[in-house]
Order: structure tokens, then C-alpha cells, then sequence
């Protein structure tokens, strides 16, 4: 087994039933308007084209055309997705401690273009830089969600590999203290978001968005990977399955900012064991 193929395609079939959010429907008026489509829209379609250059996987319009994308930006309506977050640990302990500030900023940002890189290899939209990490996400549409927990996986596993091979190596040589505690979080959370632009840049908005990040923040160690009751439950239904193909999922409570101790919030750690 390829040390990054960490599901076999029978366990990524599946997992989810696609869960239907209806949308409340428009008064209908006297007056009728065109139905605007890609090619009569206002916005030009190479505009549309620039929007999504430096978020989209190469082949994005084989699973949202340009028609759709339109509708989305124009409507704010709510689409199915996965959204990862991704938290450098202690960071700012980083940059203080950083020889050299442009030697710091240089590896976060080969660190965050070459996570770019592989997400958008691997279907997912990578959303933007947040100073100590990035959001990134795959737009699941009315497919099964399921068929994208591989490539999911597959990219959790490789970020986290690659940061602990080579990105604390280049924080190191760049420290005059290195603090305990340095790594990457990945928190995990999916439903209905909306794509909009905010000055200009595409991005998206929803509680997904809100529930990757609460994850992120709920981690007790760096290198740990939680996903929320979402996406976490029907995972942890095929947990067995999971564990044959070397990954581990259990479920817990833990504080959050929203629900703090002593209740706290279920919450599922995943753990790829090819990394340990």
C-alpha cells in the first residue's frame, strides 16, 4: 500500500448521505427577468476566470460550470462542502524568535504555496492565507460527500507529513530559541456554505468555515487532525473499515470557545498511523 493512499476506494464510497438544504423560494412577480447565465452576465466571463485563478483544482469546471458559479456569487445560496482549516502551532512564537524575519516570512509561504498546490491537485478550492495557517475546502455540490474523504485524507496526511519533515527543519534553522509545542493543527467540518467575493477575492462564509476553525482551536498537541459531528459521526460509523486502511478515529468532548468546560463539545480526533 502507497504510504499516502490511505483508503481504499471501497471505504470512500459512500460514507455520506448527501444531506438536501432547501432553499426558500422567490415571491414570483409581474415582472420576469432573463435568467443570466455566464454568457449575458455583467460581469464578464475572464473576470469570472480571474476570481477563481488562484483558488480553483485545474479541472474545477467538470464539477461547477461557469453558469453555476455565476448563480452563487450573484444569489449568496448555500452549497455542500468540506472545509479544512490549518493552524501553524505557537507561530508568533516563531516570528519572535526568528534570526531572520524574511527567512520566516519565506517559509510559511513556501509551506502554505505548496499546500496550494497540493489541494488543488486534489480537487479541493484553497480559500486564503490567515496569517498562522490557512482555509482551504472542496465544493461537494448534490454528489456523494463520501467520495471525497480519500483525497481529504490523502491531503491531512501530506500536510502534516511534509510540515514535520521539512517545515519545523526550516523554522529551527532560522531560530534563536525554539520553543516545545511547534507543528500543524487541521480541523475538519462540513454542510452548506456560501461563495462570495470581499474586496475583490473570492471566499467563503458559513458555519463550516466557523466549525473548521473552533476545531483547530480545540487541539491539545500539534500534529493533530479533529473533525466536527458533521463530517465526524458518519466517520466514526466506519470506523473498523477505517482502521483497516491505517487510520484511526475516536470521540470525545472537549472545550470550546462557544462551549466551554465543564460540558464542552463532541469532537473526533483522527489519527493517521502511517505517521507514528
Amino acid at each position: 500500500m502507497s504510504r499516502h493512499k490511505l483508503v481504499a476506494n471501497e471505504i470512500s464510497k459512500a460514507l455520506f448521505n448527501v444531506r438536501s438544504y432547501p432553499m426558500p423560494k422567490k415571491k414570483s412577480g409581474k415582472v420576469t427577468k432573463k435568467r443570466q447565465t455566464a454568457d449575458n452576465i455583467k460581469i464578464p466571463v475572464n473576470k469570472i476566470e480571474y476570481l477563481v485563478k488562484e483558488h480553483a483544482p485545474e479541472n474545477w469546471k467538470t464539477e461547477l460550470s461557469l453558469d453555476k458559479l455565476y448563480s452563487l456569487l450573484e444569489s449568496g445560496k448555500e452549497i455542500e462542502m468540506i472545509v479544512l482549516a490549518c493552524d501553524i502551532r505557537r507561530s508568533t512564537f516563531l516570528m519572535k524568535e526568528a534570526v531572520n524575519f524574511k527567512g520566516f516570512a519565506e517559509t510559511i509561504g513556501q509551506f502554505v504555496g505548496e499546500a496550494s498546490v497540493l489541494l488543488r491537485g486534489s480537487r479541493g478550492w484553497f480559500d486564503k492565507f490567515t496569517g498562522d495557517g490557512f482555509l482551504a475546502y472542496w465544493i461537494i455540490d448534490e454528489r456523494d460527500m463520501g467520495s471525497y474523504i480519500s483525497e481529504l485524507f490523502n491531503t491531512c496526511h501530506k500536510i502534516i507529513d511534509g510540515f514535520r519533515k521539512n517545515g519545523v527543519k526550516f523554522f529551527r534553522k532560522n531560530s534563536k530559541n525554539f520553543p516545545e509545542g511547534i507543528g500543524v493543527s487541521l480541523g475538519i467540518d462540513g454542510g452548506p456554505a456560501s461563495i462570495v467575493t470581499i474586496a475583490g477575492a473570492l471566499t467563503i462564509v458559513g458555519s463550516p468555515v466557523v466549525g473548521a476553525v473552533r476545531m483547530v482551536s480545540a487541539v491539545h498537541k500539534p500534529y493533530e487532525t479533529l473533525a466536527n459531528v458533521y463530517i465526524g459521526e458518519a466517520l466514526y460509523e466506519k470506523r473498523e473499515e477505517l482502521l483497516e486502511n491505517n487510520v484511526e478515529i475516536t470521540k470525545e468532548f472537549r472545550p470550546t470557545k462557544e462551549y466551554p468546560s465543564p460540558s464542552g463539545q463532541e469532537v473526533y480526533p483522527i489519527r493517521f498511523l502511517l505517521l507514528e
